[in-house]
């Protein structure tokens, strides 16, 4: 039974209790008088003791009915809390589950960059950066790649490409110049999605071509911590923010084997 009608039937009982007590009352006022004596002073006091006597059951019925309505707020409240309970720990549940699947990702990723980094070969700087765009084409679908290396004068200067067909030979810039400069001069990636405009891919150095989105990641060296290079990757699709993350952490362990070759 729903606790609406267990109510309902709790409030038909008291107004039925109420009804019983005045019956009551009337029932001894009724047999109490006598006509041919008249309203008499014992009669009176009958009626004020049928009166007390009714009075006092309302009242109890009314302290009866208090409690009740406390008992059922209070179950009301203990439910309440239960389902929050319920709800907290199915949360906690989610979450947990959350930061476990994380674990597992961040261990997953870890292994697909070391089995990346495994196959990148190269014993030169030249042909170590050729390998490191061709994974890059394969994972990430890269269109068009350019790396920017840093000569003496602190001019980065093009020294590799990816399937970049432009005759111009002599694409440089220094920090703080064009996209490429400025992320040089910040040192933090930068990536721009649903590339539409020429002009920006000119400005960043790509020439006419119209990727999707554009990477521009900087060379940091772990022993000498500056900035001797920056890549600029133009993909065919947009990446999220998982394949960012990976890209940007296989760009740093190449980073840390690009300075030990020659």
């Amino acid at each position: 039974m729903r606790k609406s009608e267990v109510n309902r039937l709790r409030s038909i009982r008291q107004y039925l209790l109420i009804g019983l007590s005045f019956l009551f009352s009337g029932g001894i006022a009724l047999l109490a008088f006598e006509p041919s004596h008249g309203f008499t002073l014992s009669y009176a006091l009958i009626l004020i003791l049928a009166l007390a006597l009714n009075s006092l059951l309302i009242y109890q019925i009314q302290i009866i009915w208090t409690e009740i309505n406390r008992r059922v707020q209070s179950e009301k409240m203990i439910q309440s809390l239960m389902t929050k309970r319920e709800e907290l720990e199915r949360e906690l549940k989610i979450l947990y589950t959350q930061k476990e699947q994380e674990k597992i990702d961040t261990r997953n990723i870890e292994q697909q960059i070391e089995d990346l980094l495994a196959s990148t070969k190269g014993d030169n700087r030249s042909t170590y950066i050729g390998s490191y765009f061709q994974i890059v084409g394969k994972e990430w679908q890269l269109m068009q790649g350019l790396f920017f290396l840093k000569n003496k004068d602190d001019v980065f200067q093009l020294a590799a490409r990816y399937a970049y067909f432009n005759t111009q030979k002599d694409l440089e810039f220094v920090s703080g110049e064009t996209l490429l400069g400025q992320v040089v001069k910040e040192r933090e990636p930068l990536y721009i999605d649903h590339v539409e405009s020429e002009t920006i891919i000119v400005a960043s150095g790509t020439g006419s071509s119209k990727p999707c989105s554009i990477y521009i990641i900087p060379l940091i060296l772990p022993d000498e911590n500056c900035c001797c290079g920056v890549f600029e990757l133009a993909f065919v699709k947009a990446l999220n923010v998982k394949e960012r993350e990976m890209l940007i952490r296989f760009t740093e362990r190449i980073a840390a084997e690009f300075e030990k070759k020659a």
